[in-house]
Parts: C-alpha cells; sequence; structure tokens
C-alpha cells in the first residue's frame, strides 16, 4: 500500500475509468488499452493528452496509424475544463505527436528518451508517453520474422517501454488490437454499475502479440462494445496491480467521453 501511495496517478478525465484506475494512469506503470477497431481506444488516449496537456504537463504521442487527430485534440482541449488549467493555446503546445510507422522507429525514440532522461528539464520531460498503436508496429514483423527474431523484438520493446517509464517517471499508454478467443456472453458481475442491458457485449476477444507480451503492461484493459447502444462501450480491468480481474467501467464514446451510466 506504501507504494501505491507514493506513486502519482494521472487522470483519464473520465470520471469513471479514473474510478476503475482507482485515479487514474499510474506514473513509471506501462496500460494497455486493447480491443477492437471503433471500441474508443484512441479517443482514450486523445483524452488522456488532453487532460495531462491542461495540466501544463507535456506529452509525447507515437502514432503508427495515422489516427492522431490534430482538430479532434484541439476540439477537446476546448470542451474539457478543468480546475487550474492551462490556456488551451499553452495546453496544445504540451502535445507533441511524432509519426512511427516501423519499429525500429519507436525503439530508437524510446532509446534516445531513456539516455537523454536525466538531460531533460522537469517541464520538457514527458509525463504520458503513448504509443498508438503497438500492435501496428509489432505484429507485422513477428510475422514477418523468424520465431527467434519476432521474441526479440518484443521483448526489447517490453523493455525499453518500462525503462522509459520508471526512468522519467511517466505513464506509458499503450493500445492494442484484438483476436478471437473465449464466447459470447455477459461481463463478469464485478465492479457493476447497474446499467442494466447494456451488460450484453461481445467478449469473444483477447488482446493480440501473444504470451511474451502478456507480461509488459503493469495494467490492462480491454474495451468491448455494447450489443444495444452504439456509442457505448465497457472497459475491463484484464490485470492490475492493486484491483482484480473483471471490474469495469461503462462510457459512452460521443463528442468526448462520458460516464454511460450517469448519462441521462
Amino acid at each position: 500500500m506504501a507504494a501505491m501511495e507514493s506513486t502519482r496517478l494521472m487522470p483519464v478525465g473520465v470520471d469513471s475509468v479514473d474510478e476503475l484506475l482507482l485515479g487514474g494512469l499510474r506514473e513509471t506503470a506501462v496500460t494497455e488499452i486493447s480491443g477492437e477497431t471503433c471500441s474508443g481506444k484512441t479517443q482514450l488516449c486523445h483524452m488522456a493528452s488532453v487532460t495531462t496537456a491542461k495540466r501544463g504537463e507535456v506529452v509525447l504521442y507515437f502514432d503508427s496509424t495515422n489516427a492522431f487527430n490534430a482538430a479532434r485534440v484541439q476540439q477537446l482541449v476546448e470542451l474539457c475544463k478543468f480546475a487550474d488549467s492551462v490556456p488551451d493555446a499553452v495546453a496544445l503546445s504540451r502535445i507533441s505527436c511524432v509519426p512511427c510507422h516501423s519499429i525500429y522507429s519507436l525503439l530508437a525514440s524510446l532509446d534516445e528518451l531513456a539516455q537523454q532522461a536525466t538531460k531533460l528539464g522537469g517541464s520538457a520531460q514527458p509525463r504520458l508517453i503513448v504509443v498508438d498503436s503497438i500492435s501496428a508496429l509489432l505484429a507485422p514483423v513477428i510475422g514477418a520474422t523468424q520465431h527467434h527474431q519476432g521474441n526479440v523484438i518484443v521483448s526489447e520493446t517490453g523493455r525499453l517501454l518500462r525503462q522509459v517509464a520508471e526512468t522519467l517517471r511517466a505513464a506509458v499508454l499503450v493500445t492494442n488490437h484484438v483476436v478471437g478467443a473465449g464466447s459470447f456472453g455477459k461481463a463478469p458481475p464485478a465492479g457493476s454499475t447497474g446499467f442494466g442491458s447494456l451488460y450484453d457485449v461481445n467478449t469473444d476477444y483477447k488482446p493480440a502479440l501473444g504470451e511474451q507480451w502478456r507480461g509488459v503492461p503493469h495494467v490492462r484493459l480491454q474495451l468491448s462494445r455494447a450489443t444495444a447502444v452504439a456509442d457505448v462501450v465497457c472497459m475491463m480491468i484484464l490485470s492490475h496491480p492493486h484491483r482484480e480481474p473483471g471490474h469495469q467501467a461503462w462510457i459512452r464514446v460521443s463528442e468526448t467521453l462520458s460516464d454511460a451510466h450517469r448519462a441521462g
């Protein structure tokens, strides 16, 4: 518990998500969000980036799928109002998007970040590092290389992500796609919000990238679309150092992100 209390938590900006994560993204930790296409992964990355930038802190966003939307980020900056937030123009200047279409490019950038950690001043040091998406970078390499070489690349990626998180005392947020597994049914009851029929979700998926990647993220979250309402998704904990798997939050994905169970 002492370690938990000494670790800074960085709010995502959606109350139900921050409650699920016991306060937000954890500094020095790698958090993974997996989910189907259009389940809200990039939207959550945008929201976390804006929330961090509105506190005047630096965000480094590695975009591997051209999903980063500068206009959307600006819209969120204008829509999201927090106590003691910096002016919108300052917040926008705190977010740096780096196009990254090769795992080797990401590894080089992470290695440089780790080496420069001691040289970066407090205000210039990234507090949130986003990789959207890690699976878009790793999956082609794993599939195109010999088994051993693919494992080496996955291992090195995980090592550098964890090293950068620890060295910079930053929160690292990565997205992953999903592959088929399990069966269609209802989300587990743990952490229930009482949102009725919206417990019906497609659970026929699991995070991609295999068993070797499984041990990299400190926190693993999965998004599943509700079957009854098009703009609602369930975020479920798969693993967390301080919460049991199965706890969940419901999110409405629209102009901004909001708590689905609190929407009128």
